[in-house]
């Protein structure tokens, strides 16, 4: 029986190293830009005791610190979310909002060959009716916090790819028309009605 539990620990910590390779944060700086535009913010989702940017938080292993361990076991609705999850957990992360009819600010890469990008987009250039607004972030290393393994690729150096904060209301029923158009003129080519950004 002991042996049992020791590995089952032993399987749980290297789960947990593992996983906290993919936590990753912004910086204090880019978190008050946002917290500005879209705040206040009342919880961090995806968090540990190292990483979290509010007081409260929830994370994936138990801490003294978080209020939850995973973030999908509880309803988001009643508060104003802070989600950075890891990319492998966007798609989940955009259907567990859907579920609770949740709002709050996503930070995403954007890799539109990934599977999260068919969520957040119409036609795969166009961000879906339930994206509000949104800021694309300077690819800069100090954009982000690098977390305490320093495999990750956010916050170790300036990356070759976009990140956008995109906020997200699955509480209001009405259609936001915001959005980007990846043309080179800069324009949208199906309606003026979208903003568009220049890749």
């Amino acid at each position: 029986m002991l042996r049992v539990l020791l590995v089952l620990v032993a399987g749980c910590l290297l789960c947990k190293a593992k996983l906290s390779v993919f936590l990753r944060s912004v910086s204090p700086h880019s978190f008050r830009f946002l917290e500005l535009k879209w705040g206040p913010h009342s919880i961090d989702r995806f968090a540990d005791e190292h990483s979290h940017l509010l007081p409260r938080f929830d994370s994936m292993f138990w801490n003294p610190f978080c209020e939850a361990m995973d973030a999908f076991t509880r309803s988001w609705d009643l508060d104003n979310n802070w989600v950075c999850p890891p990319p492998h957990l966007v798609s989940r992360t955009l259907r567990h909002m859907r579920s609770c009819c949740a709002q709050g600010t996503l930070i995403v890469p954007l890799w539109r060959s990934a599977p999260f990008w068919p969520l957040l987009t119409t036609n795969g250039s166009h961000l879906a009716h339930f994206v509000e607004d949104w800021v694309d972030l300077l690819p800069l290393k100090t954009t982000f916090c690098m977390g305490r393994h320093s495999s990750g690729v956010f916050g170790r150096e300036n990356l070759n790819f976009r990140v956008l904060a995109v906020r997200i209301n699955f509480r209001s029923a009405r259609f936001f028309v915001t959005g980007f158009c990846i043309s080179d003129q800069g324009w949208c080519c199906q309606s003026s009605v979208f903003i568009c950004l220049v890749w």
